[in-house]
């Protein structure tokens, strides 16, 4: 049975995923808040964990390690869009920063404390959940309002690119999960987050054809960005 890790795994398009994934695999599901009761069942191992807390990482990926365990997948899921309640841009140093962290140095730490884990699986890879948002051949009036979030998805591909080089044993690639009904997306988006999900883990299920580094759309399609 494979072991999988879902950060961001209470809510959302993490949420599915686990619910998918433990359906047949062990996961570890990484979250700061609590994981709904009524969808626990025994594959799911909850670790309440504030993933750009780098201590907390540490000690989960130490955990792993004199556990022996292995990898086989790392879906870097969390992440945060920098504006309020009212959905307005923060476009302050502090809440710039926070989206920075959260969505690209947290995800790229946890992918550098758990590679040791991920290099004992038969066919280790990483999945980081991006954004079109982040490309710069899509870009709007839109991106560009939520520049904070948009250049932090950027420079998150460039991560998983730079992952990919730096670790060729582990298959790497950013998706673009899909306009998504979460509480990012809104309601008016065009995908339920398990239609999401179910996309993701069939682009998993042949990440071996697929270009390590590169960035691809939920269906399957490489992303220009």
């Amino acid at each position: 049975m494979k072991n999988i890790i879902i950060t961001g795994a209470n809510r959302g398009i993490g949420l599915e995923l686990t619910k998918l994934f433990a359906q047949d695999c062990i996961v570890y599901a990484l979250c700061r808040g609590d994981f709904p009761q009524d969808a626990l069942n025994d594959h799911i191992k909850v670790i309440k964990i504030d993933i750009t807390d780098e201590a907390a990482v540490a000690k989960f990926a130490a955990e792993l390690d004199a556990a022996q365990v292995a990898i086989d997948l790392l879906i870097n899921n969390a992440g945060m869009a920098g504006g309020d309640d009212n959905l307005m841009v923060k476009v302050d140093v502090s809440s710039a920063t926070q989206v920075f962290v959260t969505n690209v140095v947290a995800p790229m730490s946890v992918s550098l404390h758990v590679t040791n884990a991920l290099k004992r699986a038969d066919k280790p890879a990483m999945i980081a959940i991006s954004s079109r948002m982040g490309t710069h051949a899509l870009l709007n009036d839109y991106n560009a309002e939520w520049w904070p979030y948009s250049a932090s998805k950027a420079a998150l591909g460039m991560a998983v690119s730079a992952f990919a080089i730096n670790e060729p044993t582990v298959q790497s690639i950013s998706v673009h999960p899909g306009w998504v009904k979460t509480r990012m997306g809104g309601d008016d988006a065009a995908l339920e987050p398990a239609e999401s999900a179910r996309d993701i883990k069939n682009l998993y299920e042949r990440i071996d054809e697929l270009e390590s580094g590169s960035m691809y759309n939920h269906d399957g399609k490489v992303m220009d960005w």
